[in-house]
């Protein structure tokens, strides 16, 4: 239970440390190395083997490496053992980067700086940033921190709280591969295939449980709860991903708005997917003796303005509480048992 609630806390307070030996990056550094050597050939099948050797080898290595360090530690002393399982704890989610990213875009969006916001918006997201106006930063910031939400956080947790930080540490490590070489391209199709899938497996029941604790969180912030549930249930499917989906359909139900649709990407290509979310969830807040024009004009301004993303973050914020409640509780009753 100290590890949990000291991990969190240090998380916090002093944020992801910004550093080249930080283990995240020796996990990205091994990957590319693997990668060199086994994403060769042309045949798809020895490249899934590869890519599956590869995923195995990252992070089996990876939680082998943070048990013996555990270990060794608790050997020496109690106390220097606690320090290093919470140090494995802290590195393996990102609460505090995550609130950080949206509010850098944020502010720049309130200082009216929407060249500023796209920069921003480009270090969180794939697709190309440069043309956007305001509604669509605001849309793909709360797409983003959504669909985050579950790998940075509560599924990190999920593992530690079921599994200890070594457990935690391994699930980062897979959410690592997958963000490295789980795309639809030409070079990773195959080769990283495995790891997509591998995590989409452990992000399962972490995503469901990201879902509801979003609409726990917006029946209390936002009054919102039993539409946030509604579009999670209708439309938490219609992302590509199995478990992205439902944060962000929860997410958009929770805040009034559509997310989703057609985006350009760097590569000159443009991606569309359905849309999750209604776009007059808010109505119910017009005034009725409005016309028809200005009642548009009026959910459209409410729809679509910058404190979205504030409430998208409180939102966030309250579902690592709830996590880490409910973390605790279950610490208890192990102990009691």
């Amino acid at each position: 239970m100290l590890i949990l609630i000291f991990s969190y806390l240090a998380d916090l307070i002093f944020g992801q440390p910004q550093n080249s030996f930080h283990p995240v990056r020796v996990i990205g550094w091994m990957n590319e190395k693997l990668e060199n050597i086994l994403n060769k050939g042309k045949d798809a099948k020895i490249r899934r083997i590869n890519g599956a050797i590869m995923t195995f080898i990252v992070i089996g290595v990876t939680m082998c490496v943070a048990y013996l360090v555990v270990e060794f530690s608790k050997v020496i002393n109690d106390l220097l053992g606690l320090l290093v399982s919470v140090y494995v704890a802290y590195i393996s989610f990102t609460l505090k980067v995550l609130i950080k990213s949206a509010d850098d875009v944020f502010d720049e969006l309130k200082g009216n700086s929407l060249v500023a916001a796209r920069k921003n918006l480009a270090k969180i997201v794939t697709r190309d940033t440069k043309n956007l106006d305001e509604e669509h930063i605001i849309k793909s910031t709360i797409e983003s921190t959504a669909e985050n939400l579950n790998d940075s956080v509560v599924a990190p947790l999920f593992y530690l709280i079921i599994g200890g930080p070594v457990m935690a540490i391994g699930y980062r490590a897979a959410n690592t591969l997958d963000a490295m070489v789980g795309y639809k391209n030409q070079r990773y199709i195959n080769f990283g295939w495995f790891s997509a899938k591998f995590d989409d497996v452990l992000n399962f029941i972490p995503a469901r449980i990201t879902g509801i604790l979003i609409c726990i969180s917006a029946s209390i912030l936002q009054n919102n709860g039993r539409k946030a549930f509604q579009i999670m249930l209708r439309d938490g499917r219609k992302h590509e991903s199995p478990n992205a989906g439902i944060s962000e359909a929860a997410m958009a139900g929770a805040l009034g708005i559509k997310i989703g649709g057609c985006y350009s990407y760097p590569n000159g290509k443009k991606k569309c997917r359905e849309e999750i979310g209604d776009d007059c969830s808010l109505g119910n807040e017009l005034d009725n003796e409005l016309d028809n024009e200005k009642r548009y004009e009026k959910r459209y301004e409410k729809r679509y303005e910058k404190n979205l993303i504030k409430k998208c973050v409180n939102i966030c914020f309250l579902v690592s509480v709830f996590m880490m409640v409910i973390g605790v509780v279950i610490k208890i009753i192990y102990g009691y048992l």
